[in-house]
């Protein structure tokens, strides 16, 4: 009986024994097989370095202009394209329907009758055909004075306008006067008024 028992101890003894042989045999057997395969490093987007932190590279985009900038932008550059437009097509007018006179009329405001040492206001009323412009004239009278080159600007949509020329007269005597309107811009034109200074 005891003789068995040692026997039978002894087999357990030889089959841990064994049992550890063949674990170990088994673990170095692991060993070898990762020793064998090459190492493979794998990483994903962004990882710079093992143990590193993840990195990922700044997108650089344009940057888009908002929307109500762009409209304002859009609103802008049309009213200048009107205001362009609209300068273009009143110059392109005038010079395609200029200032023109067409006819001219001289005489006194009023009739100086028989009074003495008075100043007639003549008035030379000058029609046009209704264009803006610049009328320039000149007065000259019939006792040899010569008024300076004037000018008078004409509004768009009035047909006429009216240049003065006052001459005083003054002592006792009869003189007939007579004053012309010269036009000299933009249609060359005379006009010419009489009338009579009487101091009896």
């Amino acid at each position: 009986m005891g003789v068995g028992t040692a026997v039978a101890g002894q087999d357990a003894a030889v089959d841990s024994a064994d049992e550890v042989t063949r674990l170990g045999q088994r673990v170095r057997g692991r060993g070898d097989a990762r020793e064998e395969v090459p190492a493979r490093l794998r990483f994903g987007p962004g990882v710079g370095a093992v143990g590193g932190p993840a990195t990922r590279p700044v997108a650089r985009g344009r940057r888009r202009r908002p929307r109500r900038g762009r409209l304002r932008a859009l609103a802008s550059g049309l009213v200048t394209l009107i205001l362009v437009g609209v300068v273009a097509a009143y110059l392109w007018r005038q010079h395609e329907n200029p200032l023109v006179v067409t006819a001219a009329v001289v005489a006194p405001a009023e009739d100086p009758g028989d009074r003495c040492d008075l100043t007639v206001d003549v008035v030379g009323t000058i029609q046009t055909n209704g264009r803006p412009g610049t009328v320039t004239y000149q007065w000259i009278r019939s006792d040899g004075e010569t008024s300076a080159v004037l000018d008078q600007s004409v509004p768009a949509g009035r047909s006429s306008t009216q240049e003065h020329l006052f001459w005083s007269f003054s002592g006792q005597g009869r003189y007939d006067a007579t004053a012309t309107l010269k036009i000299l811009a933009p249609t060359p034109l005379e006009a010419t008024g009489q009338f009579a200074y009487a101091c009896g």
